[in-house]
C-alpha cells in the first residue's frame, strides 16, 4: 500500500472500491495500518499546529478596530502651503516634460517643406557625420532621402558610429 493511495483515503478522493481496497488491505497487513495510523497522526499535528497560529476573537477584534482607526485617521500635511504648492507644480512639469520626451522618441520623423510666396525653390541636401573604425570624424553630403537612408545602413553595419544626420539647403541654413 503506497502512501498516496492512503493519502487520498484520508482525503476522501477514492471512489468506492478504491476505499474498500484500502480498508481490505489495513486489515490483513500490519504495515500498512501502521502507515495508515501514521499518516493520520501527522494531520492531526498539522491540524493543531496551523490552529495554533489562529487569533482568538478577541485579537482579531482588537486587529481590526486599530486597522479601521489608522483608516479613518486624519493623513498628514507635507510641510506648510508654498511647500505643497511648489511639490504639486514641480510633480506637473516633470510628467509634462516626461511626456514631451516619450512623444518625441516615439513620434515619426516627418519633414515638412516650407515656401513663402515669392521664395525660389532649393534643393535640400544631406549631411552624414559619423566616426569611422580608425576614430576619425568623417561627413558626406547626399542629394536624396534615398541615397542617405543607404549611406545610413552601410555606416551602421560596417561598424562605425553614427554621429549625426542633418538636413542642410544651399544657403547653410539648417
Amino acid at each position: 500500500m503506497t502512501t498516496e493511495i492512503l493519502e487520498d483515503y484520508l482525503d476522501g478522493a477514492l471512489d468506492a472500491s478504491g476505499v474498500a481496497g484500502v480498508e481490505r488491505a489495513v486489515a490483513s497487513d500490519a504495515g500498512a495500518a501502521a502507515l495508515l495510523t501514521k499518516l493520520r497522526r501527522q494531520r492531526e499535528l498539522r491540524a493543531a499546529a496551523f490552529a495554533s497560529y489562529m487569533p482568538s476573537a478577541s485579537q482579531a477584534s482588537d486587529l481590526a478596530a486599530r486597522v479601521m482607526a489608522e483608516a479613518h485617521a486624519p493623513v498628514g500635511k507635507i510641510g506648510p502651503l508654498r511647500v505643497r504648492w511648489l511639490s504639486g507644480i514641480a510633480a506637473a512639469l516633470v510628467l509634462m516634460a516626461g511626456a514631451f520626451g516619450v512623444g518625441r522618441m516615439t513620434a515619426p520623423e516627418t519633414r515638412i517643406p516650407i515656401a513663402m510666396p515669392g521664395d525660389t525653390v532649393t534643393r535640400t541636401e544631406y549631411q552624414v557625420v559619423y566616426i569611422d573604425k580608425a576614430g576619425d570624424m568623417q561627413q558626406h553630403t547626399f542629394n536624396t532621402l534615398e541615397e542617405r537612408d543607404s549611406f545610413i545602413a552601410e555606416v551602421e553595419t560596417g561598424g562605425n558610429t553614427l554621429v549625426t544626420v542633418a538636413e542642410i539647403n544651399p544657403a547653410g541654413h539648417m
